[in-house]
């Protein structure tokens, strides 16, 4: 276990403890699951290997190929191929623990606690985690609340226009009146998605960053008012930096809000703005406007798209390329048993000042894509989508299906399928893959609830008998299981 996580262990283990050890509490209590899921999944690696020149095979349009493998001659004895290995099966498990504890002597006070642990079957290939990692305390603090205001202490995760945010610190809530809200926050800033400090992600590749101290401050507030239903406005700030002062790490801020003034028109709109380089990063306004007497709804959303890096990654130094999109929905319920929808989009990405070396960078793209759910009866049902893309950047063809049986409330079996076909960025060319599978889900008991699916990809080739088998099996299996009682019956008549 990495130190980072001493901590929130440390908390877990309070918490846990107050509230066993206060068995007198009016309204003591412990409500949580412990959650285990394995999967099964076999990848095939390819490896880097180079052929003299003299043994490739040159074609027509001055490519070059060896047994079948395109290779890429950049030197004039030697050329580079990728070949693939061996299939690398692969088991991995990870199990997670979370509560809430309440009734820990003080009114309005409660510990939350999510831990998780992550084991594989330790071949060659490993998920992409250190292999002495085998935990994560996810969540792990303490909080109390009381009329107006709201107090957290410990490892917490904020959701908002601007991602996620996992930080160990404080988090204050204050609401001086019905609808506006202010919130202020500070604490060490953890890696998104990870929840540890940058030093640990990047444990024996620190000399290659400039990451001078693994300590990271981070702050920031938000102003929230709803002045009534179904309108509101939302205002967040956030910077992050190192605690040394030797550098930024980020600092934004993002507004987004909602309205149905003009009814009935449902307006909701968002934007992140990039502080440290002074420029709008994602947006989207959005108006939806329901047809009832047709039983539809038509949504237009208006979207500009710039990828955010963090400035002490490598990425902090490119300068990425947004896009502008225009797209349409509608939804149909022609009866109850039947619902389906349409949607057209257009894409335009602005200019890349990039060299021309062939031809101009295409920088237009469409999608468009139909699907729908049908109730074949008030056990089964069916779900499907087809979609298609491009021809910016790739061409992407795909389509799904799903039919569900549910048997009983304890019971529930589907089986689905899809094939896709992306040409040019990550391409299957000429082939098509083709999946399908099946999972189940049954409620064993009350508190108890067991699932899992096998899902198979095989590729059709047409034109290369000589490229890689990519088939691939994946499996999947889950275990969840509840303890203690839900708070509203904490009383013996059970309400």
């Amino acid at each position: 276990m990495r130190g980072s996580g001493k901590g929130a262990l440390l908390l877990a283990l309070v918490a846990a403890g107050a509230a066993a050890g206060a068995p007198h509490a009016a309204a003591q209590g412990v409500r949580g699951s412990a959650q285990t899921v394995v999967r099964y999944f076999e990848l095939r690696p390819i490896l880097q290997d180079t052929v003299s020149r003299s043994r490739v095979t040159p074609a027509a349009d001055s490519s070059f190929t060896f047994e079948g493998f395109p290779a890429y001659c950049v030197a004039a004895e030697s050329c580079i191929y990728y070949r693939p290995r061996d299939v690398d099966h692969q088991v991995a498990a990870t199990q997670d623990v979370s509560f809430t504890a309440w009734g820990l002597g003080v009114q309005g006070l409660s510990g939350t606690v999510q831990v998780r642990g992550r084991a594989n079957s330790g071949r060659d290939f490993v998920t992409p985690r250190p292999r002495d990692n085998h935990f994560d305390a996810v969540l792990a603090y303490l909080e109390l609340n009381r009329a107006g205001y709201r107090l957290r202490a410990g490892r917490q995760q904020l959701l908002s226009g601007l991602g996620t945010t996992a930080f160990d610190g404080l988090d204050a809530l204050w609401e001086p009146r019905a609808g506006l809200r202010l919130q202020a926050f500070a604490g060490r800033g953890l890696t998104p998605g990870l929840n540890e400090p940058r030093s640990e992600v990047l444990r024996g590749v620190e000399d290659y960053f400039f990451l001078s101290d693994d300590l990271t401050l981070l702050v920031g507030g938000q102003l929230a008012y709803q002045p009534r239903a179904r309108e509101g406005l939302t205002l967040r700030y956030q910077r992050e930096a190192f605690a040394n002062r030797s550098g930024l790490l980020t600092e934004r801020a993002s507004l987004s809000g909602h309205s149905a003034r003009l009814r009935p028109v449902l307006l909701s709109g968002e934007a992140d703005y990039d502080v440290a380089f002074g420029r709008v990063g994602k947006a989207h306004l959005r108006a939806q406007v329901p047809l009832p007497r047709q039983r539809a709804t038509l949504e237009v959303t208006a979207r500009r798209y710039l990828p955010y890096f963090e400035l002490w990654t490598i990425w902090g130094y490119f300068s990425p390329v947004a896009y502008r999109e225009g797209e349409l929905r509608a939804s149909w319920a022609p009866s109850s048993a039947l619902n389906l929808w349409a949607s057209a989009g257009y894409r335009a990405y602005d200019e890349t000042d990039a060299p021309i070396i062939v031809e101009p960078l295409r920088d237009e793209a469409g999608r468009g894509g139909v699907g729908g759910h049908w109730a074949l009866s008030e056990r089964l049902a069916v779900n499907g989508a087809y979609t298609v893309e491009g021809p910016a950047g790739a061409f992407v063809s795909s389509g799904q299906t799903t039919l569900t049986w549910q048997h009983s409330q304890r019971l529930a079996l589907s089986l689905h399928g899809l094939a896709f076909q992306q040409i040019e960025e990550y391409r299957a060319g000429n082939q098509v893959v083709f999946g399908g599978g099946g999972s189940v889900d049954a409620e064993l008991n009350e508190r108890t609830r067991l699932s899992g699916g096998l899902d198979l990809y095989r590729q059709s080739i047409d034109n290369r008998p000589e490229t890689p088998d990519w088939n691939q099996t994946r499996g999947w299996l889950m275990l969840q299981v509840e303890f203690g009682r839900d708070p509203g019956f904490a009383r013996g008549d059970g309400r």
